[in-house]
């Protein structure tokens, strides 16, 4: 006789609900994702790890362990950053069409860990702007001072140089989560310690006219200025290290605002402005994470369907729930190219 079943078990088995986010319609699911016994949940505004009672209490000795979510990033469905990266992995990182070697779940994790980063990026480059912004709205008052005392009170962005060493830093951690995808996708065949070994090997592999490896060679500057400044900012020298100014006055009597500069023999960057930095650093490692998660994605396709290799095929308008996930897999039927999934 099968032995009886304790109430908790009744409970842990049976049928279940419970909210998502805060309820509303914005945090309706729009994905369901597994990475090894990980359940995200993907809404249209944010990202949530759940967990259930079992993981908890997987003994089953406490009935009040309740069904749980974490919010992982404030990024969802209807996010840029989001969508160009971990949705896209999710998209297109599936066994049927990829090589026997790759593991999703590995790459899954770092997809996630690397959304984590622009999304970091991405926040403090909005507390700068929020804090430049209160800067800002001192100014009249400061005016107002300059008339009574014949002085100026230059207001200040709090932090400035703070948050300019922790993007560079970040991004660095970027550019990481990318090397560590490319060791999974390109397996034994590579050391990705460096971009410059992924360079050689698609070299050596593809071709130096090779579309991949014209890519890495023109983005090339950019993933190393990146490293350089970052280098500069933790060990500075005197011809190589950042120059941060803060709000100020210019000799046409006009408020500068927040600035940045490179001292470097190679890598210099003139100054300019933070916040226009900032907002290029975004743009930027969104594009190059993309274009690298695909170019790999390329270079270890190997399913087919209906007898017709798959292609990768752009989106423009992306997926209805996901809409900037711009690239799927299709085929060609009766000289038509036809989406999959």
């Amino acid at each position: 006789m099968a032995d009886k079943k304790r109430p908790i078990d009744e409970m842990r088995d049976s049928a279940f609900q419970f909210t998502i986010g805060d309820g509303s319609e914005r945090d309706s699911i729009n994905a369901m994702i597994t990475i090894s016994d990980r359940l995200l949940m993907v809404t249209a505004s944010q990202t949530l790890e759940i967990f259930l009672p079992d993981q908890i209490d997987p003994d089953r000795t406490n009935p009040a362990v309740p069904h749980s979510q974490i919010c992982l990033l404030k990024h969802g469905a209807t996010s840029e950053l989001l969508g160009r990266t971990f949705l896209l992995c999710d998209e297109l990182i599936k066994p049927e069409h990829l090589a026997s070697h790759i593991q999703r779940d590995a790459l899954m994790e770092c997809a996630l860990g690397l959304a984590s980063n622009l999304a970091s990026i991405k926040e403090k480059t909005e507390h700068f702007l929020e804090l430049q912004n209160d800067a800002l709205e001192q100014i009249p008052e400061a005016s107002e001072r300059l008339k009574s005392q014949n002085i100026f009170a230059v207001p200040k962005v709090e932090g400035a140089e703070t948050t300019c060493k922790e993007v560079f830093v970040t991004s660095k951690h970027v550019l990481q989560s990318i090397l560590d995808m490319a060791g999974i996708f390109f397996g034994e065949d590579l050391n990705p310690g460096f971009f410059s070994n992924i360079q050689e090997f698609s070299t050596k592999k593809y071709g130096q006219n090779d579309e991949f490896s014209v890519f890495l060679q023109e983005t090339h500057s950019f993933r190393e200025f990146l490293r350089e400044v970052r280098n500069s900012f933790e060990h500075p020298k005197q011809n190589k290290h950042a120059v941060i100014r803060n709000v100020r006055i210019n000799k046409e009597a006009e408020i500068e605002l927040p600035t940045f500069e490179h001292v470097h023999p190679k890598w210099q960057q003139p100054e300019v402005r933070l916040d226009f930095l900032f907002e290029s650093i975004n743009k930027n490692l969104i594009e190059f994470s993309e274009n690298m998660i695909l170019h790999m994605v390329k270079k270890t396709m190997t399913g087919k369907f209906a007898g017709s290799e798959t292609q990768l095929i752009w989106r423009p308008d992306g997926l209805t729930d996901k809409p900037h996930v711009r690239y799927g897999y299709g085929i060609y039927l009766g000289g038509e190219l036809h989406p999959l999934g």
